[in-house]
């Protein structure tokens, strides 16, 4: 699913997050939406960097922790697509199975060595 851009609140800038994690290559941390900043150019040396998640998990006991980099709360009451996903969003983290089948996703790492 692409994202793209949401309307915010009091806000004329519109995008879906202030901020986004890198994610350890090898780490327990696994991502759910995969985000690429936005950009013109970008040296080679540079590319790993710009591969991100505004969503991840990260497994915790028996339970997992979600980061949220979305900006739900200044989109949702505005922009329809945003308040479709958060509804949605929220109704995946009540359920504790709603990640448990997700397809493997290549990895930055594997995406940038053509796997």
């Amino acid at each position: 699913m692409d994202l793209k851009w949401w309307a915010r609140k009091g806000d004329w800038r519109v995008y879906i997050g202030h901020s986004s994690e890198r994610l350890r290559p090898d780490g327990p941390g696994r991502e759910l939406i995969r985000y690429i900043p936005p950009h013109s150019y970008i040296a080679v040396e540079k590319l790993p960097e710009q591969y991100r998640t505004v969503l991840c998990e990260v497994p915790i006991g028996k339970g997992r922790l979600w980061i949220c980099n979305l900006d739900l709360d200044v989109s949702q009451d505005l922009d329809p697509a945003a308040r479709i996903f958060a509804d949605n969003l929220y109704r995946a983290a009540a359920d504790p199975d709603s990640t448990k089948n997700l397809p493997k996703i290549p990895s930055h790492e594997e995406l940038l060595k053509g796997k």
